[in-house]
């Protein structure tokens, strides 16, 4: 019983060093934890460095291919003029397109939202071929109010249509006018048309309508 507070002691004193130890183990692995994520960010940061060393050690050492004679070279280069045309064509078919494109959708105004997709895209592609073939500007618009002589284009051909007063337009130059013939252009209009208002097929006539007006403005080319 007399010994009783050297063994507590004892006791306090292994358990205050155990904590020591635990706390010491703790510390080194938080600094070896601290040393490998400091290691690791070196090593991320100096990748880029790396890899643009490699990169310029390989352009400057990579191996040259030495012609063995002059038609070698020759066709090297020609091979390489060809390359180059076929990109700059391509670019330019790419671009011809898109502009071709633009153009088309702003001459097609469908304020009505009476064309689908499908009638759209006739439409837009009779738009194209027009300017191709004959650089004419085509233009076909709906609205619900009439259209009149101020909405002719000059040097254009502008198709009107406006169902709701059973309304149909072809404004065109004089000259173009007597060659594609009144008889035509009533046809067009009478004929095509002003009809399908009332049946309210006429946005599947206007494709049809725009086709035969090409074709014959393709006669009249010939």
């Amino acid at each position: 019983m007399e010994n009783l507070p050297c063994h507590r002691a004892v006791a306090s004193i292994a358990i205050a060093t155990g904590r020591d130890k635990r706390k010491a183990g703790l510390g080194r692995r938080r600094l070896s934890v601290y040393y490998l994520k400091q290691r690791l960010l070196r090593h991320i940061s100096i990748m880029p460095l790396q890899g643009g060393a490699v990169f310029f050690h390989w352009v400057r050492n990579k191996p040259k291919l030495v012609a063995d004679n002059a038609g070698h070279s020759f066709l090297r280069i020609i091979l390489m003029l060809m390359l180059f045309t076929g990109l700059v064509w391509a670019f330019w078919m790419n671009s011809e397109r898109y502009v071709y494109k633009l153009s088309a959708d702003a001459r097609l105004v469908d304020n009505l939202d009476a064309f689908n997709q499908e009638q759209r895209k006739e439409i837009a592609g009779v738009i194209n071929r027009f300017y191709k073939k004959f650089k004419i500007k085509l233009h076909v618009e709906t609205r619900g109010a009439l259209f009149s002589s101020a909405d002719a284009e000059a040097g254009d051909i502008v198709l009107g249509l406006c169902p709701s007063m059973r309304q149909v337009v072809l404004f065109m130059p004089a000259m173009w006018r007597a060659g594609v013939g009144d008889g035509f252009i009533l046809q067009l209009k009478e004929g095509m048309l002003e009809p399908a208002f009332d049946t309210g097929a006429w946005p599947a006539e206007v494709p049809k309508a725009l086709i035969l007006l090409e074709q014959r403005f393709d006669a009249l080319m010939r």
